[in-house]
Order: C-alpha cells, then structure tokens, then sequence
C-alpha cells in the first residue's frame, strides 16, 4: 500500500472503511438478537419456573383434599359396615365433607367414590354417568383390585362441555394392616379452565407460546390455539414431578424483530449503506484522487516545478499554487545553505583544534606517578617516614582510583580506606582510627569504585574533626537476604534531627537543588546515591542515622553480587 498511488490507497481506505463499517453493523445486529434471544430464554426460564410453582401448589393442594377425604374414618367405616343405616349415616358425612371441599376449593367440580362392581357415589353435578363411564373405558385397572398410585389423569374433553382433568386415588381397608385391601376408588374432578386462565394471563412476547402437556405428552392446553408448536421453535422443558406433566415454552425466532423492523430488513438496509458508501467512494476517487495523481505525474516529470500550469478548480487550485510557492522556497533555501555550509565547516574545524589543545594540555598521569614516587625517595633519603607514608598511600589511592574496572571487591575497597587512614594517621597526629568488621563472604562482594571511601572521608571531617580527643570509624559489612549491607559510623558529634531530614531529602531527590550550607556533606552523599542507583537498578538504598553528641552512621544496601562465580 506504502507504494501504490494516491488513487490506490484513497480505493483502499474507502473500501476498508466500508467493509468495517458493514462488519460493525452485522456484528452489532448480532449481537443485539442475540442478546434479545438470551434475555427471552432466560425470561422464559424464569416465567415457566413460575407457572410451575404455580401449577405444583394447585396440584398440591387437590391431592391434599382428595387425600384426606379417601381416608377419612367415615369412608372406611361406610364400606366396613353391613348395616344399611349405618352406611347411610357415614355416605352422608362423606357428602357433607365433599361439599365443603368443592365450596372452598372452586378447582375442584365434583368428588365420586367408584366402587369395585362399577357403583358409584357422586357429590356434585359435573361427575355423572357418561363422565364415569369415559375414566373407567379409559382407565379400566380401576375396577380391578389390584392396588395402585394416585395419579393425574390427561384432559378429559366432553363434546358440548367443559374440558376436565381428574385426581384419582385408591381407598384401602386399614383394619387390615398388610396387606391393604383395596375397596374403591376415589375421582376427583377438577376443572381445566383454572389451568387454561394461568396461562392466559401469563404476559409473552410475540414469538413465544406456553403449553402444558400430560403424562401421555398429549395437549393439556396451551396459550393459543392448535396443538402443533410453530415450525422451528426452540423448546424449553418444565416438568411438574407431582403429576407426571411438563410445561414447554415454545420460542419461535422466526418472527423476531428488532427495534421493530425485522432482521432482513436490518440487512437489507445494511445494504443499501454499502451501496450509498461506493457512491460516495466513486465520488471522491473522480474528484479527488485522479487530480492528485495529476499533480504527483506533473511532479515526477522533472519539469519547472515553480510553475505547474494545472486548473482543476476549488481547493486543488489553492493545493497547486502551495506546491509552486514552496518549491520556489526551497530553491532559494537550498542555495543558502550551501553558502552556510563552508562556515559551518570551519567552525567544526576550529572546534576540533580546540579540543586537541585541552589533551595537550591535560596532566600525564605518569607526572603524577614520578612526582610522588620522588617525594617517596626524599622521605627514605632523609629518613621522614611520614612522607614516604604518605606519598606511597597517595600513589596507591591515586591509581586505584583511574585504573581498571569501575567495580571492584569489597576486599581491594577496604584495602584502599586503610592506605587513606595512613595519610589521615599523619595528618592527625593518631587521634583518628579506623576498623573493619566483615564476615568472610562479603569481602568478595563486589560493590562500586570509591563509594566507601567517602563515606570515612565525611565521617572524619563532619564527624570527628570537629570534636575534641580521638574518634574512632567503624566498617561493617554483612549478607541479608541477598543484599550486602555496609554501615559505616563514628562517634562523632552528630547532627541535629532537621538536619539528619534536610540530608534524607537531598538523597530522596538527587537531582534537585541542593542547599549551600549542605553542599560539602550532602554532594558526596548523593554522588553516592546516584552510584548505587545504577548499581542497583534504580534502587536507593541508603539510609543515614544520626543524634547530637552519638555519632552518625551510614547504611548502604547493594545486590550481592560475588567476584568469583563459584563463592
């Protein structure tokens, strides 16, 4: 694309654009359907689960009341009994009870009591001959001895009447505790209009239809009309445990909409914005991209590019004669450059000449090394032991300090501090000592050039000059947690807290400005600092203790990196 004309990659965005813009649109059209299908098998969930909470506390509720009057006392002693007065008085308990059962529960139509020969006892107007002859043609173990469970039956539909479903239950002897001896059969019919009103009020979309079917998967009754589900429909399954039915909730997505408008007409009008987005890209690419490619032809022609001589009209015009400005500019720019070029030279050349006079006339190191080692001669000559001590101590700080590696073991440091403390033994006349407290394996730890070094030199000069009588310098280093912690104190005069905090901020802050009153102490201290910064990483370990009249002390934490791999 990088190579291709303006044309080219004007046609390639164009097109991109539009293909992206498509995908976002069918992408976000999915995604809503299928956002709006999720949200309707969960609701359809959620409202199925309810409908069958529902249905199972009706059912609950008629097996508990047809429970109650197939095992009641008066029941049992009816068929126990021979005597007729007696079987009339208890027949007419039994009709009482069912009575108050069909007037407190308005499910429930009529309750019967079948009798093994085919006779029956009915409470109520809806359970007569034809309704009974119907459950015994259906259901013909009813007049057989054998025992059996209560169970629902499927709907029963009479021509010219209402729809029915019944509960039905066997009535045992008792007095004969096993086995229990069947005498009759309990029927209690209950009307199908309560379960056909429940779905009814349910509130459902559009595309979704609840239907209740039996133990028979026959058709109970449904939402709307017919028993067939809708072509294609996704099916969601409720069983009702208590009576053997299940409750399924059609989903037919083949009419589903969005935003009111279906999904093929989302696509169609996906479409038609395709087909708007190519107008508009024929556009432009005739409007735009062909005269650039004019001006870019114009351009590689190699002609007078100060005057174009191309007219396309609007903002191409005022593009052309931008073009001819600048490329008038840059010629008058360019040949000022080259006369700037030839100063430029010579100020580079001068530079450089400067630069090889300051080596010239930088110190040679080897001055130094003859110098100090004819002050050594001079100290043996006149036998002045200070300054052969002197001057051997200064010669071995001075080439440790410019030759070899930046880092170096915590052994040649501490090598070094003691050539210095030589120097300072001299000078002070041995007021001021020094001593080392390392275990074995930190000597081999390396740590950076000259960075304990400093730290004696402040703790003598801030610390013990300043007292009067001795002093005395203590260097500790241990390994904790893979980290080598060196302390360096002395009992010297202390500071103050605020001073001890204006130091602790200057070494938080490296690079900030630092007070003048705390430049002589605080510029070594955040030269060491930043040290340990690269040293380790970015990590300032640091740490400075201090009170009036105790001394100072300086903690330094460094990665316990060893000279020799094999420590």
């Amino acid at each position: 694309m990088s190579r291709g004309s303006i044309t080219q990659r004007i046609t390639l965005v164009l097109l991109g654009g539009m293909l992206c813009l498509l995908a976002v649109l069918v992408l976000y059209v999915w995604q809503v359907a299928s956002t709006a299908r999720s949200d309707s098998r969960a609701y359809a969930l959620s409202l199925s689960e309810s409908i069958t909470q529902s249905l199972e506390e009706k059912t609950a509720s008629i097996t508990k009341t047809a429970s109650s009057l197939a095992q009641n006392a008066y029941v049992e002693a009816y068929y126990a009994s021979d005597d007729i007065n007696e079987r009339a008085k208890n027949i007419r308990v039994f009709n009482s009870l069912a009575l108050n059962a069909i007037a407190d529960r308005p499910d429930i139509l009529a309750v019967g009591l079948l009798d093994l020969d085919g006779s029956s006892i009915t409470v109520g107007t809806q359970l007569d001959a034809v309704l009974l002859s119907t459950l015994k043609r259906t259901y013909p173990f009813l007049l057989e001895p054998d025992a059996f469970s209560p169970f629902f039956t499927r709907a029963i539909r009479m021509e010219g009447k209402i729809p029915y479903y019944a509960y039905i239950l066997p009535v045992y002897d008792t007095r004969n505790k096993t086995p229990l001896t069947r005498v009759a059969t309990c029927v209690v019919l209950c009307d199908l209009r309560r379960v056909q009103s429940l779905l009814d009020q349910t509130l459902t979309a559009p595309f979704c239809d609840i239907r209740l079917y039996d133990s028979e998967d026959i058709l109970i009754c449904s939402r709307t009309e017919g028993a067939a589900a809708p072509h294609g429909a996704e099916i969601l399954i409720h069983a009702l445990p208590s009576t053997g039915w299940s409750l399924r909730y059609h989903l037919d997505f083949s009419s589903f909409s969005f935003q009111g408008m279906s999904l093929g007409v989302v696509v169609r009008m996906a479409l038609i914005c395709a087909a708007m987005l190519l107008i508009v890209f024929a556009i432009v690419r005739r409007s735009v991209a062909r005269p650039v490619d004019a001006i870019l032809a114009r351009l590689r022609s190699g002609k007078d590019l100060s005057h174009l001589g191309l007219h396309f009209g609007g903002e191409l015009d005022i593009i052309v004669e931008t073009i001819e400005r600048t490329f008038a500019r840059l010629e008058r720019t360019t040949q000022e450059r080259i006369r700037s070029q030839t100063e430029v030279y010579a100020m580079q050349l001068h530079l450089r000449e400067s630069e090889l006079s300051a080596l010239q006339s930088q110190i040679n190191p080897h001055f130094l090394y003859n110098t100090l080692e004819c002050i050594r001669s001079i100290g043996l000559y006149y036998e002045s032991p200070e300054i052969v001590s002197i001057s051997t101590a200064m010669a071995d700080i001075f080439r440790y300090s410019i030759k070899g590696s930046p880092m170096v073991a915590l052994e040649e440091e501490l090598r070094i501090i003691r050539q210095y403390m030589n120097i300072i033994d001299v000078r002070f006349d041995g007021r001021f000592h020094a001593e080392t407290d390392c275990t074995p394996e930190t000597l081999s730890c390396i740590i950076p050039k000259m960075i304990l070094q400093p730290l004696v030199e402040n703790a003598i000069y801030h610390g013990l000059e300043p007292q009067k009588g001795d002093g005395m310098v203590t260097i500790r280093a241990r390994l904790h947690n893979e980290e080598l912690v060196v302390v360096v104190q002395d009992d010297g005069i202390g500071m103050a807290p605020e001073e001890v905090d204006r130091l602790r901020a200057a070494l938080a802050s490296p690079n900030a400005a630092i007070d003048r009153s705390f430049a002589k102490r605080s510029l070594g201290l955040a030269n060491i600092a930043q040290r340990i910064r690269l040293f380790s990483r970015d990590r300032c370990a640091i740490e400075i203790r201090s009170r009036r009249g105790e001394g100072t002390s300086v903690c330094i934490r460094l990665p316990s990196r060893r000279q020799d791999p094999s420590c």
